[in-house]
């Protein structure tokens, strides 16, 4: 099955790694723009080259950063978008 969410915005929450890291892949390979979001800030910045290298847009923010996630969310969540909380 092939989804096109082109245009759609998505934040998974613990997508430096596991099920999270593929689940964050798996919507950039169907064009979402991906908030990568984890504790471990080198690991985030690590998931977002790896996934802008592909041409995707993407952000990195650290949990740590709650009021930063929090604005950058609500910020990226106008319009349609794709929560993946886990």
């Amino acid at each position: 099955m092939e989804i096109d969410l082109s245009g759609r915005t998505a934040f998974i929450s613990g997508s430096t790694q596991g099920i999270g890291r593929a689940i964050a892949a798996g919507l950039a390979s169907a064009g979402a723009d991906v908030w990568i979001n984890g504790r471990d800030e080198d690991k985030v910045a690590r998931v977002s080259a790896e996934l802008g290298a592909s041409g995707v847009a993407h952000y990195g923010v650290t949990e740590t950063a709650l009021l930063g996630v929090a604005r950058g969310f609500a910020k990226a969540m106008k319009g349609t978008g794709v929560t993946v909380t886990r």
